[in-house]
């Protein structure tokens, strides 16, 4: 469980990073360029660790990166105005059940044993 605390932190920075790109005007504006620095220095660490906690890469990135864009969404429409229509809701609601599809499948093959590989015998001749 602990990766998904650090996943969702990692998202949030990302998320909260993003939203500092608009007023960095195209990294012009030193503070909000330095934010966004640090809050995407600060969601790759979290990210890292939350794959190193997990032992899985995609789903862990996978997962964070559904969870930055429900974040941007909402913050979208809560900060800068945007608005939520029908298709965007829809996509959300699909995006979610990816998300927990995924998450739902990379927990059942950590549950399951894991497969016998194939031996590679080095030898020389």
């Amino acid at each position: 469980m602990l990766h998904i605390g650090m996943a969702l932190g990692a998202a949030l920075a990302f998320t909260v990073g993003g939203i500092f790109m608009k007023p960095s005007q195209g990294v012009t504006r030193p503070w909000p360029t330095i934010a966004v620095l640090c809050l995407f220095t600060i969601g790759a660490l979290l990210l890292t660790l939350s794959v190193a906690a997990r032992g899985e890469l995609g789903a862990a990135y996978l997962f964070v990166l559904g969870l930055e864009t429900v974040l941007a969404f909402g913050f979208g429409i809560m900060i800068f105005g945007e608005r939520a229509n029908a298709g965007r809701i829809i996509g959300l609601v699909l995006l979610i059940a990816g998300m927990v599809l995924i998450e739902r499948g990379a927990a059942d093959e950590s549950a399951a044993p894991a497969p016998h590989g194939i031996a590679i015998e080095a030898g020389v001749s």
